[in-house]
């Protein structure tokens, strides 16, 4: 559970929604409900910042889940 100062609001496209939790932010850009040019803020932020600063993970997670999407990697036999 996050505390409510954790919570973001999203800006993209001249619509801004939330407060999300960051890893509801993180699914919704995951399953492509957002892009990379979407903005975030959070309280104690100064400014929106561009999401994939606030939440630097995310290209990680992308990478992550394409790699569980073709599969495991079958070990080579030893010879």
């Amino acid at each position: 559970m996050h505390s409510k100062s954790h919570y973001l609001f999203v800006y993209e496209n001249a619509f801004q929604q939330g407060p999300f939790p960051p890893d509801r932010v993180q699914r919704m850009l995951r399953d492509g409900a957002l892009t990379e040019a979407a903005f975030v803020w959070r309280e104690g932020l100064t400014e929106w910042q561009p999401i994939n600063s606030v939440l630097p993970r995310l290209a990680s997670i992308r990478q992550k889940e394409y790699l569980k999407f073709l599969g495991e990697a079958i070990p080579r036999p030893q010879l």
